[in-house]
């Protein structure tokens, strides 16, 4: 396989994030993925260091780890290019932590998350960033947190931009 580069667009990213298991001492593994233009330039795969109480806890701190890396990314194509590019957009498939990232204010839900990972509402209020819902099923980032059916896998593949 080949990773297919190039073309114009915006900084597309996707994240995802599973619960931790047995094997993994129940830390969570979560991935991220960028593309700009027709595929991949820049992912990422890690166990997380804490166990995640919820499932919203993984994939927030997920969403808070492809955020800064959103951010970074925008100033290397800004340095890179001499313009400034739209905000990127970053997918996710947990609409909890959507919620908490877009809701400024702390609720029981929200209260044990350490701070360091509202950078994300940080960016979100400046206009810095854009976060959607993705389906599981459309989420590219999902092959980058765990093993795969055949079929799936060759769909995030392919979303990633190979082929």
């Amino acid at each position: 396989m080949k990773l297919r580069i190039g073309g114009a667009g915006p900084i597309i990213g996707h994240c995802d994030s599973n619960m931790g298991d047995k094997d993994t001492k129940y830390k969570a593994t979560y991935g991220f993925t960028f593309s700009l233009g027709h595929g991949a330039v820049l992912w990422k795969s890690k166990l997380q260091r804490s166990v995640s109480l919820t499932t919203m806890d993984a994939e927030y701190f997920a969403l808070s780890e492809a955020a800064r890396h959103a951010s970074w990314l925008r100033e290397v194509v800004r340095e890179l290019t001499g313009t400034a590019t739209a905000a990127p957009l970053i997918k996710c498939d947990n609409t909890a932590a959507i919620q908490i990232a877009h809701n400024p204010i702390d609720t029981e839900r929200s209260r044990h998350i350490e701070r360091r990972l509202h950078f994300v509402r940080d960016l979100l209020s400046q206009k810095s960033l854009q976060l959607v819902y993705v389906k599981s099923a459309d989420n590219v980032a999902d092959v980058l947190t765990k093993g795969l059916p055949r079929v799936p896998h060759n769909d995030c593949v392919r979303g990633l931009g190979l082929e």
